[in-house]
Parts: structure tokens; sequence; C-alpha cells
């Protein structure tokens, strides 16, 4: 194998090779199957690759690859011909599996633990129902939705085969692709697996050479039908790539096809969600004009537009995309490229090359742009996670990832491939260039896992950085915005701290924002999840109630944590990081001292934020933080809410001025009298306003049992007209009618002013009584002026 740079320009650079030893050298495949997989769970990305004498197993380290094959994967060395070979968890545990298609076989290797000892399943030609041996191309996919992934094979001159996973990979249902309406095989080779309509179920692109159809969509009765006019008659004597990709960013897919120079030669044919149809775009400038047997797209300079790397049986193209076009770069000496697919291999942010070559060593292309900028974002997708609990963890393969703009319209969609071309699964990651990493990403996740889950996330794609430099979020169908916190568990949190549902603003819902309180620490680090496995515990380190995740300021100390982090060097979990007495916050903005030097502090004996001189002067006990245990410290009360720090109720409404401000939990010196916990801290009244609402009752009258949540029977202490019946609740109160129940407010009306206007007489019908309509008005203006004088 060989390491080759790759020019990021357009330009004929020579390219160099420089070889990694004999150990990593692999003499390709005719076939070209090649899968990026991470078989011992070790967090890089191994080669799984044909071989000429059937597949090797390259494993990553940090000095490159090492030749695993003979060691970890056996059975890979048995056999040539290997045409297809993809990577996938088929048994739900945790470990990537291979399945290896050959001309007449086809065979599961499960990965026991990081080993492939033994082939677990071996078909031959005839348990598939045929005595033709013409397998090729193949893909994996989760046809029926039950969240295992499936298997379909296309062969040559019969019926394409279905496997159906029963989940465990032990039981495996055949069944005959034409009968669900995907044509059979004729003369078929290069398989592909895409949601090409978007609608959850996966679909096949199959070259063939029949006027029947090359695409096929699947539905939700689990059948096919053919995309309209779109029958490209290639056989199996012009073998050539077909895969997706989104090269004008309309959040729609294009398929590459590579066709007869003769006839018009490479195209992308753009998915029409209005006719269901396939549309040529125009040629993409493919030189030289001839037949294509691989290629791959990803934005290999990660200037926001995908480019086209294609394999040729002659010379390798390189394709990148500028707002006037394409731009070709032929790369190397001819060498017959059977496969190809890109990933970041040395984690550093741009995407690199390996190709499987017919016959000569496969050559791995490093890019040396080195996106030291940033400008990506890469997502791995998982179905739920592994835990003890049975929770299955496995690439979402066939899930897809959308980049939206400010306004939510996609603007590049992107999926993690089953298989395309002659059976390579390529990398389950997906990369976005273009991204400012300081900026909020929104994203549209469609999980598959099971059936189609679209959830919107907000992503800051520099807080998810790898050692190595790549911006990688990995998220989870059960963590979905890949905080490491389910969503279950994240969201339960949030209504027990009864925050608001986008408590930052973003856009995003908390439990879907990987940064919820917008402080510039990710969820992940603020919760502090050590065994992602165990019940998450959220930590709530100033104890006001509101879990780290949830408070843009976790130890109240006045400052941001991200800023303390970014900017100050504070802890943000420590209000006192220096330990010298002064809060942080205050060290900064009041005292002008060096918060990380404890020697310069002002004297603050019980820490409350008021220096003991400060103390003195408000008359507060200098040993005791808070003086009239009303939940809150004496020196938030002076700084903060200018409150009495010797009344517990500074305003005299029966409510403490803790509770008025949604203070859930006892400071350490606080007593438990008078203090009272606030039950409901999504709401709060004025503590230096004893009526807040102005309806003319206090807050303490309204909020009887003094509690902060408004339970019925009491009225709300921060509307005036808690029912919105027309009536204040001072009035209600008055008239004895319920502030909860807006059709009694007539009858309080009624009751207000009964005796104030005339009594009606005898029924003489006489300009004595008063009409019904006059009486209303009356009552009314009664009303008014009441509510003028409470006011």
């Amino acid at each position: 194998m060989w390491f080759l740079k790759l020019p990021m320009l357009a330009a004929a650079t020579p390219l160099l090779p420089t070889t990694m030893g004999d150990d990593a050298d692999v003499i390709g495949g005719s076939q070209g199957g090649l899968a990026w997989l991470d078989y011992n769970n070790d967090g890089r990305f191994d080669i799984a690759a044909s071989a000429k004498e059937g597949g090797r197993l390259l494993q990553a380290g940090e000095q490159g690859f090492t030749d695993r094959t003979s060691a970890d994967a056996p059975p890979l060395q048995n056999f040539d011909d290997v045409r297809s070979l993809l990577a996938g968890d088929l048994d739900h545990d945790g470990w990537v599996d291979l399945v290896l298609v050959r001309f007449d076989h086809i065979q599961i290797v499960l990965n026991q633990e990081g080993q492939f000892r033994w082939i677990t399943h071996d078909w031959e030609i005839g348990d598939l129902g045929t005595d033709v041996a013409d397998l090729e191309g193949a893909g994996l996919l989760d046809h029926d939705l039950d969240g295992d992934l499936d298997l379909i094979v296309a062969n040559g001159t019969r019926s394409n085969h279905l496997l159906l996973n029963d989940g465990t990979a032990t039981d495996w249902v055949f069944v005959e692709a034409h009968q669900l309406g995907l044509a059979a095989g004729a003369d078929s080779d290069h398989l592909s697996v895409i949601d090409l309509d978007r609608d959850g179920w996966i679909d096949v692109l199959l070259r063939r050479d029949a006027p029947n159809g090359s695409a096929f969509l699947a539905d939700a009765s689990g059948l096919f039908q053919a995309v309209a006019g779109f029958s490209m008659l290639s056989g199996n004597a012009d073998k050539g790539a077909v895969f997706a990709c989104d090269t004008d960013r309309n959040g729609e897919h294009e398929i590459f096809w590579t066709g007869d120079p003769e006839d018009g030669g490479n195209e992308l044919y753009a998915w029409n969600p209005v006719t269901l149809g396939l549309d040529p775009t125009g040629r993409p400038g493919v030189v030289p004009d001839s037949w294509l047997s691989a290629g791959a797209c990803g934005d290999l300079n990660n200037d926001g537009l995908p480019d086209l790397f294609l394999g040729d049986e002659g010379i390798d193209q390189q394709l990148l995309q500028t707002d006037g076009g394409w731009q070709a770069t032929g790369l190397g000496d001819p060498l017959p490229t059977t496969a190809v697919a890109l990933a970041d291999h040395e984690g550093d942010g741009d995407l690199d090359v390996y190709t499987v070559r017919n016959g000569e060593a496969n050559v791995l292309l490093i890019n040396e742009e080195v996106d030291a900028l940033g400008r990506h974002l890469q997502l791995r997708m998982s179905a739920a996670g592994l835990c003890a609990d049975g929770r299955p963890l496995r690439d979402d393969i066939g899930g897809a990832a959308v980049l939206l703009d400010a306004s939510g319209a996609a603007v590049e969609v992107q999926e993690i491939s089953g298989g395309r071309g002659r059976g390579s699964s390529g990398w389950p990651v997906l990369h976005f260039g273009g991204i400012d990493p300081d900026q909020l990403q929104h994203v549209e996740i469609d999980f598959l896992y099971g059936g189609k889950e679209p959830v919107q996330i907000v992503v800051v794609p520099s807080m998810h950085t790898l050692p190595s430099g790549a911006h990688r979020l990995w998220i989870a169908s059960d963590d979905e915005d890949g905080d490491g916190i389910r969503t279950t568990d994240e969201r339960a949190w949030s209504l027990a701290a009864q925050v608001p549902d986008d408590l930052d603003g973003d856009g995003a819902v908390s439990w879907l924002d990987d940064d919820a309180d917008g402080d510039g620490i990710p969820d992940h680090e603020e919760a502090s999840i050590v065994d992602p496995c165990a019940p998450p515990v959220p930590t709530d380190t100033d104890s006001d109630g509101a879990p780290n995740v949830f408070d843009a300021d976790a130890d109240d100390d006045g400052l941001a944590d991200g800023l303390e982090v970014t900017e100050h060097g504070t802890d943000p979990l420590l209000f006192d990081s220096d330990d010298g007495g002064r809060w942080d916050g205050d060290e900064l903005a009041l005292d002008g001292t060096d918060p990380l030097d404890p020697d310069d502090d002002l004297p603050d004996s019980d820490r409350d934020r008021l220096t003991d001189a400060e103390e003195q002067l408000h008359g507060t006990d200098p040993g005791d933080g808070d003086s009239d245990d009303d939940g809150l410290l004496d020196g938030t009360e002076v700084l903060i809410h200018g409150t009495d720090p010797l009344s517990a109720d500074t305003d005299g409404d029966g409510l403490t001025d803790g509770l008025e401000v949604g203070v859930a939990l006892p400071r350490e010196d606080t007593d438990p009298d008078p203090f009272t916990a606030d039950l409901d801290r999504t709401t709060g009244t004025d503590p230096l306003v004893a009526d807040t609402d102005g309806d003319g009752l206090s807050d303490g009258e309204e909020d009887s049992n003094h509690d902060g949540q408004h339970l019925p029977p009491e009225s709300d202490p921060n509307l005036a007209d808690t029912d919105g019946g027309g009536v204040n609740d001072a009035l209600e109160a008055e008239a004895g009618t319920d502030p909860n129940d807006p059709s009694d407010d007539v009858s309080a009306l009624d009751i207000l002013v009964r005796g104030k206007a005339p009594e009606p007489s005898d029924g003489c019908g006489c300009q004595g009584s008063v009409p019904s309509s006059l009486w209303l008005w009356l009552s009314v203006g009664a009303l008014l002026r009441a509510r003028r004088r409470t006011s």
C-alpha cells in the first residue's frame, strides 16, 4: 500500500509515492469490495478490502497500518474473487461484522469481540434457489424497518436476492426480489442502496441491461417501483460507478452514473421530488471521456462544495467543484481502480482516499490540506448505545443528516451508505465542509433505526474536537444531540428543573441542544458522564435546582461558565477558584483583584459576597452568609435583587424573598425557618412589590400556601385576572367567585353591583324600571371604577 499526496488545486502536480512497508501492501482484487470500519472498537477506522487472493484486514495505528488478516480475520484470506465486501453490525452486539459476496457464495463473518474467527453463514448459489452463479454488487439496508440490517445482492442472470435478518444474524429469510417489484437481473453488476426520495425506505440503484428500470423506490409495504423514464441499459460488460451525492447542495440526492462515452458519457441525475423522477443535470466535466469503474463524493478541500473522486481503468480523476464549475486533475500513472472510499484517516479534518487497484498495490492518498481552521463538521450516527440494559449499538446505516440554513431550509443532505458500486460500504461518518466551527449549526438528523425519525439539533462544531483535530459529533437515536445524555433523561431533567424549552434561545429545545444553556461548554462535559451506560445523575453545583447542563453559571459566581474556561481561566464549578474567600465574578467586577490569586482577596469571612467591612455597613452578620434565612446570600440580596438582607420578606407580602425569586433549595447558611422552597421555578414574583400584578391582592394572599406555584383555588399573583373572564382577582375574591373560572365572572358583576342600581318595579313597564342592557352597562362601569381605585 502507498501513501500519496493529494493536491488540492487543479494542477498536474507529480505524486510521489512513499511506501509504508511490505506488511501493509495489498494487491487489489478485480472486483473492488472496500469498507472503513472500527473492527476492534479502539476509536480508529481500519480497512477491510478486496485483494487478489481473498480480502485483507488492515488495522490502523499511530504509525500507519498493520495487516491483521491472519491473526484477526483468517476467513478473508481463504478465498479469491470477493466481489462485494460490506461492514455493519448484523447481530446487535456492538461489534461490526462483515459480508463477503463472491461469484457463487454469500458469506457472513461475525465479529467476536475484535476477531473474525470463522464464517458463520456460507450460502452457495444452490441455497439461493438458482443454479446460475453470477453474484455481483450488494448492499446493507433495513428493508423491513425492524431495526436489523438486511442484505440485498445483485444476480446478473436471475432474480436479485433479498435476505431478511432476524436481528441475531442466525436466521435469515430469503426473498426473490422480483416478487417485490425489484426487476430481475439482466446482466446486472453494480448496485447501490440509497434513500433516494428521503421517505425513510431504502431504495435500490441497479446497473442492468433492460428497459424496465435502473432505479427502484421502496415504499411502506416493502414493495419496489421503478422510477419512470430511468432505464440506463448498463450491463455487466459496462461495469461502472453509481453513487449518490448532493453536489448542488439543495437537500436532494443526485446520482452519478457512468455511461458509454459515445452516448453522452458520465452524468449527474438530480432527484426531482415533484415528478418523482431523475433529471439529467449536464455533464460534470470529467476528462477523459471514459468508463469510470468506481467513485465517491465528499468535500475534499472543505470549501462547502462537494467534490468527486472517480476511479478509472486508466487515470483516476479528482474533480474539485468551484463556483464556476468543475476542475479536473488526473492522479498518477494509469492504474486500474475498482473501488474508492473517502475517510478522514488521520483525524485532521480533511478527507483521505483509499483505492483498490486490480492486480496492483492498493493506494491510500493522504490529503495534506489539513483543516487548521476547522471548517468542517463530522457526524457519526448510531442506533442507540451499547449498555447492559440491552440497548443496541450499530452505525445507523441508511440514516441521513441534512445541513440547514438560518431559515431552516435544507442546504446539503448526506447519507450513511450501506453499499455502492462493486459492493463497497465506505466510511460510516458524514463529513460536511464549509462550516464555521464557532457558529451554531442547525442540522436535521434522520435516524433510520426501525423507522425514519427526523429531529433537529443545534451543534457548535468546535465543541466536539477529537484529540487529532477533527470536529466530530457522535449521536445516537436515544441521544439525539450527541451530548452523552439520553434524550429521555435530558427531557426529564428539563421538566424537573422547570427550565424553558429553549433555554438559550438558539432555536433548539434544550434536550436536542448539545449546549442547552448556551454557556460555551458542551453538555457532556457539564453532566460529568463517566459511565455512559449508568443512569445519569444531574449535577447541580450551586444547588439552585437547575442541573449544570441547564445553568449557564453553574457555580453562581457571576461569570458565564464558558467565559471562565476560555477567558479567565477560572473553574466554572467553583465560585471561588483561588479559595481566597471572594467569588470569582466579584473579584473581577467589584474588587479588581485576581480570581486566581488568594492573597489579594478582600476579607469575606462567610463568603456571602459582602466583605466584612460591607457587612458592618449593612448591619448583617459577617459570620452568617444568609442573615435573614430567606435562601438568598446577603451579598446577592444587596448586589442583585436589591432586597433587605435583614428581612426575609422585604415587601411584606407574606412570601419570603428567596421564594419570590425562585430559590428551590436552602443555602448552607440558611436555617429551615423562615426559609420556604419555591416549587415552581418557572414563575416568580417581585420581592420589592407586595402586589406584583396590581390586582389589589398581595402576592401572599394569592399564593395562599406560600409554595411558589399557582394551584387552584389560588389565583395567580402574576395575572390580575387569572381566568381572563373580565373581572380581576380582587373583585372575584370580594364577590366570592372562582378566580380560575371565567364563566362565573358575570355573576361576580351581579353580586358586586346588587343594591347599587334602582330596584326594578313590580312589572308595570313604566319609566322607573331599568332595561337589562342598561343594567349591564352600569355593572361594567362599576367594575371599571373599582379597578381604577385598586390600581
